[in-house]
């Protein structure tokens, strides 16, 4: 029954996404703003490959050995500046999807008041200019978090390994976050009902990690992520607690 546990919390994560989905094409005002993160982060990743492009014989001089003169050791060389290249790629993306993130934070708070406003009645939390500097702040502070840690996954060698899982994870947390920070939680709480929720936000996250469509996804999840961290909230009884 334990091992069912995951499995369970896994598929509701990855179906209140369709459900989140589903609410902006029930909302098409809400769709049209999504508009901002896309624009916003299409064009961060083509300046970021275009730089990397334009860079990229300084950058290998920088982290790469001198070119060997003969095999085994060029086929060596041609391995790791391949290897190079496809994390400064996935970098490119990963830093382009969080650049996106802080950016269209205001885009991503409102619809996350209205999936709230809509399934509760009331909203929790601060609101106003005040309410959104601060919305952006904590947004800055996560996505720098998640940027560091991406950044670990890509070159430290092991950590590779569960580089799709936890870039997924990070990515459905960024977002499953959003009324936890609007009620002024301190990050340690809301991290524990991330926890809790794991499966679930992992299970969010999997549309997250489908290569090279981030830009796309990223931004509809912002309903399904509102949805799934209500519903947690409601069960641990806590939709009404508000931290100053």
């Amino acid at each position: 029954m334990a091992l069912l546990t995951p499995a369970a919390d896994l598929s509701r994560g990855f179906k209140t996404y369709i459900e989140g989905v589903r609410w902006l094409r029930a909302h098409p005002r809400y769709l049209l703003l999504l508009a901002v993160p896309w624009f916003g982060g299409f064009g961060s990743v083509v300046a970021g490959l275009t730089a990397m492009v334009a860079y990229a014989p300084e950058l290998t001089a920088t982290l790469l050995f001198t070119q060997p003169a003969g095999w085994p050791m060029l086929g060596l060389y041609y391995l790791v500046k391949t290897g190079l290249f496809l994390g400064g790629v996935l970098l490119v993306l990963v830093a382009g999807a969080l650049i996106m993130s802080v950016v269209a934070a205001p885009v991503y708070e409102a619809i996350s008041v209205a999936v709230e406003r809509e399934r509760t009645g009331t909203v929790a939390g601060t609101a106003g200019f005040r309410g959104m500097l601060r919305v952006l702040w904590l947004e800055f502070k996560k996505v720098s978090l998640i940027l560091a840690l991406s950044i670990l996954l890509v070159f430290v060698p092991g950590l590779n390994v569960f580089s799709g899982l936890l870039a997924a994870f990070l990515a459905g947390w960024d977002l499953f976050d959003y009324p936890m920070a609007r009620r002024g939680w301190p990050l340690r709480t809301r991290l524990g009902v991330a926890r809790r929720e794991a499966w679930a936000v992992l299970g969010l996250g999997l549309w997250l990690a489908i290569p090279f469509t981030q830009m796309l996804t990223l931004p509809l999840a912002v309903a399904g992520a509102t949805l799934l961290n209500l519903d947690a909230l409601a069960r641990d009884r806590q939709l009404n607690r508000i931290d100053s």
